[in-house]
């Protein structure tokens, strides 16, 4: 499932290249050369209409958090009144009162975990698609195609001199092996020629140049200067990696010392990660901020331990992104700086939005909608509704129990009752633990 989402979100990046393409063709084709488009801005623009496209559940996600924060109290509350009650009729009325709250708020108790489930179904083939883009993004791969079709045709020789450029990128190892068990393809040279450094794209031109096939150094030479073009994004070349980037500058700085050039480059080495870490911390921060009431928790409270704990993880996940954008090709970077700003910002239209709700109006609606909801069980009666909403295992409970001698006869009478009439009222399956609380009842009156 997630490849299908992928190849439908590569066609849309696809067309946002195309239209960049375009537009440079306007000003640099006059000499006959092909066009291409920018991936830098290509991947903002392409982040941007993804996460506008999912505004809806990101609203409604956010709509929960600030509306669980609101109930939090009045669930608390529920929760120290029935804190010492175990037995099966206080748990049921337990639960009872929370889902009567969360009918109340408008909200469904598996509500959060639908949104983010479906949020992870469109973000994790995205995140395919920028970590591959050749395989996803048929213009981008045609900037390849030339050169990965006489490499195919030069054989092993071409394979093991690709391959071994990027031996030491983990970004290009699945790549690697996937082409030597499927045999190696103008496609699977596109996806790893895009891994390629501005070191790697020299030494296969020196490669190039000492087998003397000259055609095959111009074709390398012109794919080099496109891809450069591609990938050059405000002084960065996206597709090489800040470690990569930083280990170039430090080796400057040995060979020459300090000078503007070794400046300049350690800051564009290290201003991806930064950034990286900078924007995400500060998407956590605030977005969690929206939603928190200020309410102190006691510290023995599993909802205060948990907050801990979330606080933690808003500071460890920021550095961890920071050295998977050190290691990473800058354009990866770049996704995850553009995702957080625009996650940011959407939050705060969405956080304002919120804000402007009428919340008494909306729990009056909402009270009217539960309680339309109710009485459409009203062929049940309150007692057995009871069991039916509560699970399997409690009403296999209530059946032994009610055949225990710790019951007087008259409340071991009226369990089976209610057992039975669900069971009689057609709306248990034949397969149901009531069936067998209805042979237990039989037995009961038969022995």
């Amino acid at each position: 499932m997630f490849e299908w989402i992928a190849v439908i979100l590569g066609y849309i990046m696809n067309a946002i290249y195309i239209v960049l393409a375009g537009i440079a063709g306007l000003f640099t084709n006059s000499d006959g050369s092909v066009a291409v488009g920018n991936i830098g801005i290509a991947i903002i623009l392409f982040t941007l209409i993804i996460y506008v496209a999912m505004l809806p559940l990101t609203y409604r996600q956010q709509k929960f958090s600030k509306l669980q924060a609101k109930m939090q109290p009045e669930i608390k509350a529920i929760q120290d009144k029935y804190k010492n009650k175990k037995d099966t009729d206080s748990q049921m009325a337990m639960n009872q009162e929370i889902q009567a709250v969360y009918g109340k708020y408008g909200v469904s108790m598996s509500g959060s975990c639908v949104q983010m489930i479906l949020q992870m179904v469109i973000l994790l083939p995205l995140y395919r698609v920028i970590y591959n883009i050749p395989k996803y993004v048929p213009a981008v791969n045609d900037v390849f195609s030339k050169l990965g079709s006489a490499l195919v045709e030069l054989g092993d020789s071409a394979s093991e001199q690709v391959t071994s450029l990027v031996s030491d990128s983990r970004s290009a190892a699945a790549i690697v092996k996937e082409m030597a068990e499927n045999g190696a393809s103008s496609d699977y040279y596109a996806q790893l020629l895009n891994k390629f450094s501005t070191a790697n794209w020299q030494d296969l031109s020196n490669w190039a140049s000492s087998t003397g096939n000259t055609d095959l150094v111009n074709t390398i030479n012109t794919t080099s200067s496109n891809v450069e073009t591609m990938n050059s994004f405000l002084g960065l070349t996206i597709s090489n990696s800040p470690q990569y980037m930083f280990s170039e500058a430090i080796e400057k700085f040995h060979s020459a010392g300090f000078s503007a050039g070794v400046i300049v480059a350690i800051i564009l080495a290290v201003i991806v990660p930064v950034l990286a870490f900078l924007t995400q911390y500060l998407s956590v921060k605030l977005t969690t901020s929206m939603t928190q009431t200020g309410q102190k928790l006691d510290p023995n409270d599993p909802a205060a331990q948990m907050q801990n704990s979330m606080k933690t993880m808003n500071v460890v996940m920021p550095i961890f992104s920071a050295w998977i954008c050190f290691t990473l090709p800058a354009g990866m970077g770049i996704y995850w700086i553009a995702a957080a700003v625009i996650r940011t910002i959407l939050a705060i239209i969405v956080n304002h939005r919120i804000d402007k709700i009428d919340i008494d109006a909306m729990i009056e609606e909402n009270q009217a909608k539960y309680q339309k909801k109710l009485e459409k069980r009203k062929d049940l009666t309150p007692g057995l509704s009871n069991y039916a909403n509560f699970s399997n295992r409690n009403l296999s409970t209530l059946a032994q129990e009610a055949t225990t001698s710790s019951v007087s006869e008259t409340e071991r009478s009226e369990r089976l009752d209610q057992v039975t009439a669900l069971y009689d009222s057609g709306k248990a399956r034949k397969d149901s633990l009531l069936h067998a609380a209805n042979m237990v009842k039989e037995y009961d009156r038969t022995h």
